[in-house]
């Protein structure tokens, strides 16, 4: 279950999320986190996922992504973990 709350996500002012899982133990990331990031966020956000997996391949669907209105970044299909440059 997701603990962070929609105020905590209103009060952030962030265009860029790393989500730092690959799920195998807790199933992460919640859809409900990503939803409130994106139902939250005052921009178009980018989400980056640092693994491709069963729990957030919802997430990484072009059409999904346009009519959400955000953007994902991830690794290529076969590639583990994801660099990013903060």
């Amino acid at each position: 279950m997701n603990d962070n709350n929609n105020e905590l996500y209103r009060a952030i002012d962030c265009r860029h999320y790393l989500i730092s899982t690959n799920g195998n133990h807790h199933h992460h990331p919640h859809p409900e986190a990503v939803a409130r990031i994106l139902d939250n966020s005052r921009e178009r956000p980018h989400l980056y996922f640092n693994y491709r997996s069963g729990d957030n391949k919802m997430w990484l669907d072009d059409q999904t992504s346009r009519d959400l209105l955000y953007t994902f970044h991830c690794p290529r299909e076969g590639d583990e973990g994801y660099e990013v440059e903060l």
